[in-house]
C-alpha cells in the first residue's frame, strides 16, 4: 500500500483539505484511498505529537507534561493505527495522512527519522507532498489565527524577532530534513496558487497526486471553508481585550469575557471593513530571499526562481483612524465593566458556610 502524507505547509489551505477529504471519506474508499480514525481527525495530528520530542499546545491541552504522562496517553496508538491500515487492505491500494503540524512540529530530523521508520513498517511507498506558500503572505494570514490565540498587538508588532534560520518560514532548511530522510523522489513541492493547481483547486490537485486516474468528479466540492481573515478592526477589538486579559491570565471569569467579545468582534459585520496591511511585508519577503533562491533551484529544478515579490501597501488614514479610536473605546470600556464588576463583588457579602 502506499502512503501519501500531505505535511502542510500551515496557511496553505489545510483546513479546507482536510475538512473535505473526511467529507468525501465513503468516495474515496470506493476508489481505494483510505483515511484513519485513530491518529485523531480530520487533521491527523496526533500521529505527530506522538513524534515530536517537544511539548506545545496539544500537550498542554491533553494535560500531558512529561513522559510517563505523553506514554499513557499514548498508549497503543501505533498498534492501533497498524491494525487500521491493515484492515483496509483489499479495499485500498493508498493511505493519506494529512496535517500540517508535521511543518511546523518536526522540527528535528530525529522526530522525521523515526516518523520515516514507523510508516515503512506499514506501507510500501511513501510520497510526501507539501504545498509552499510566499513568507509574507503566510505571516500576515497567521496573525489572525495569533489574534484568536491572545496575542495583543498590530500585525507590524507580530513575530518581529524571526530570523532567516527559523525552521517555520525557511523552507529550504525545513525541506531539506525531509529529503535526507524520505530522499528526493518521494517529495511533491508545488508552490501555493491556483495557477500551479490542476483545474485551478488544490483539492483536486491533491487527488492527482494521491491518484493520477482518480475520478475527481465523484466528489462532493460543497465544503468550503470560512474565512478566517481578522479585518483590522475587528482585531483592534480583540487586540485590546487580550491585552487587558493579559494582565491577569489566571482570571476564568475574564477569559471567558475575552472569548465572548473576541467571538462577537470577529462575526460583527460593522467591524469587517478592510485588510490587514504588514508594513513590513518586504522586509519580511526579503529576510528569506536567498533561501527561496536556493529552495527553488533544489527542489524546483529552477535556477532563477523565486516567490514573487509582494506588493508594498499602505492602509488608509480612514482605517488607521478608525483602528485607534476602536482600540482606546474597547479598553476603556472593558476596564470600566472589570472595574465595576470588582467593585461589586467586594461589596457582596461572603457566603456562610453551613454549620
Amino acid at each position: 500500500m502506499k502512503c501519501i502524507l500531505h505535511i502542510g505547509t500551515e496557511k496553505t489551505g489545510t483546513t479546507l483539505i482536510q475538512e473535505w477529504l473526511y467529507h468525501n471519506k465513503d468516495a474515496l474508499q470506493k476508489q481505494g484511498v483510505g483515511l484513519s480514525s485513530v491518529i485523531a481527525y480530520p487533521n491527523n495530528r496526533k500521529l505527530v505529537a506522538y513524534f515530536q520530542n517537544h511539548y506545545d499546545d496539544f500537550c498542554r491541552n491533553h494535560k500531558i507534561t512529561n513522559e510517563a504522562e505523553k506514554a499513557e496517553f499514548f498508549k497503543g496508538l501505533l498498534d492501533d493505527f497498524r491494525n487500521e491500515v491493515e484492515g483496509l487492505k483489499g479495499k485500498c491500494d493508498r493511505f493519506v495522512i494529512t496535517s500540517e503540524h508535521f511543518h511546523s512540529r518536526l522540527i528535528d530530523i530525529d522526530s522525521i527519522y523515526r516518523l520515516k521508520e514507523f510508516l515503512s513498517s506499514i506501507f510500501d511507498e511513501i510520497i510526501v507532498v507539501c504545498y509552499f506558500r510566499e513568507q509574507s503572505a503566510v505571516r500576515t494570514s497567521l496573525y489572525s489565527t495569533a489574534i484568536r490565540g491572545g496575542f495583543a498587538g498590530t500585525i507590524a508588532d507580530f513575530q518581529r524577532d524571526v530570523d532567516d534560520s527559523n525552521h517555520y518560514y525557511n523552507y529550504y532548511e525545513m525541506f531539506s530534513k525531509w529529503r535526507e530522510v524520505f530522499g528526493a523522489e518521494a517529495l511533491r513541492p508545488t508552490i501555493f496558487g491556483k495557477s500551479n493547481f490542476v483545474d485551478g483547486d488544490i483539492r483536486v490537485d491533491l487527488l492527482k497526486k494521491i491518484n493520477p486516474d482518480i475520478a475527481v468528479e465523484t466528489m462532493d466540492y460543497t465544503v468550503e471553508k470560512a474565512n478566517e481573515k481578522i479585518p483590522p478592526l475587528a482585531a483592534a477589538v480583540m487586540s485590546s481585550v487580550n491585552a487587558i486579559v493579559q494582565t491577569d491570565a489566571s482570571d476564568m471569569a475574564l477569559r471567558k469575557i475575552r472569548n465572548k467579545v473576541n467571538r462577537l468582534a470577529s462575526r460583527m459585520t460593522d467591524l469587517q471593513i478592510g485588510e490587514n496591511i504588514d508594513p513590513d511585508n518586504i522586509a519580511f519577503y526579503d529576510r528569506f530571499y536567498e533561501s527561496n533562491k536556493l529552495f527553488f533551484k533544489e527542489f524546483f529544478n529552477q535556477e532563477d526562481g523565486c516567490f514573487n515579490r509582494p506588493i508594498q501597501m499602505k492602509q488608509s488614514l480612514i482605517i488607521e483612524d478608525m483602528v485607534g479610536f476602536v482600540s482606546t473605546l474597547t479598553r476603556e470600556l472593558l476596564t470600566i465593566a472589570i472595574s465595576e464588576r470588582t467593585t461589586e463583588a467586594a461589596r457582596r457579602p461572603p457566603s456562610k458556610r453551613p454549620a
